[in-house]
Formats: structure tokens, C-alpha cells, sequence
């Protein structure tokens, strides 16, 4: 098997829609509202620990994705190498917000009555992408 095969055979599920339940606040504040408090902050702990497990999956496969990237960035094709910057860039920022949503998670657990504002790091990655997406198109007509 080749080290990239091997590499691409190493990455974990992830289920999207599951990690969002577990982080959505509509969800929680639903729990939150019709559960007693003492089964409410059990489930909670669960959730968390569960969501938890999300984010290591996620982290895992960064390293991964990271790796492929790396390992075709000098490739002799300029759109490949291009393409696999790209992803680096990516893997990068994922390990930024990977890192953020395991802080919070680490919080929540501790403080069950906090809100969990794991949501708010996808919305300032995904307003720092059209930014950049936005920067590059004003670079390219000067």
C-alpha cells in the first residue's frame, strides 16, 4: 500500500449532522426546558463528551488532510500544486477552530449553565473565507 493510500485509509467518519445537533443551542435550550435539571445536565454531559469526540475525530483528520496537502505541493503541475497550498491553507485553519471548539467544549463541560458558542467559530471562518475570496478578487484587477 502506498503512503498515500495508507494515509487516505486513516480517515475517520465524521458525522456533520450529528456534531450539529450536539452543538446546536435551539436543541439544548429545548433539553434545557422540558427535562428536569438533574437529567438535563447528565444528557448535557453526555452531549458534550459526544461532541467532544467530533472534534478529536476532526483534529485526527486535519493532521491527515495536512499531510496530503504537504506532499503534493511541489508537484510539477502548477494547478496541483496550487490545489494542495489550498488545502494546506485549509488544514491550517481547521486546526485553528479545532483547537477553539475543544476550548469551549472544555468549558461547557465544566460550566453546564454556559452556552457553548462553538457555532460562532464556523461563522467567523466562514466570514474570514469571503474576505479572503474578497481580497483576492481586488488583487487580481490591480
Amino acid at each position: 500500500m502506498s503512503d498515500l493510500a495508507e494515509l487516505i485509509s486513516s480517515i475517520r467518519p465524521v458525522d456533520v449532522a450529528a456534531f450539529r445537533n450536539l452543538i446546536d443551542s435551539a436543541e439544548e435550550y429545548y433539553l434545557r426546558s422540558n427535562l428536569p435539571k438533574d437529567e438535563f445536565r447528565t444528557l448535557q454531559r453526555l452531549r458534550l463528551r459526544a461532541a467532544q469526540e467530533y472534534v478529536d475525530q476532526t483534529k485526527h483528520n486535519c493532521g491527515i488532510l495536512l499531510r496530503l496537502g504537504e506532499s503534493a505541493c511541489h508537484n510539477r503541475n502548477s494547478q496541483v500544486s496550487a490545489a494542495a497550498l489550498d488545502v494546506v491553507a485549509g488544514a491550517l485553519r481547521l486546526w485553528m477552530n479545532v483547537l477553539i471548539a475543544a476550548g469551549a467544549l472544555d468549558a461547557g463541560l465544566v460550566l453546564l449553565e454556559a452556552h457553548v458558542a462553538i457555532r460562532r467559530v464556523i461563522d467567523v471562518y466562514e466570514n474570514l473565507t469571503n474576505r479572503v475570496v474578497r481580497l483576492k478578487q481586488l488583487q487580481h484587477l490591480t
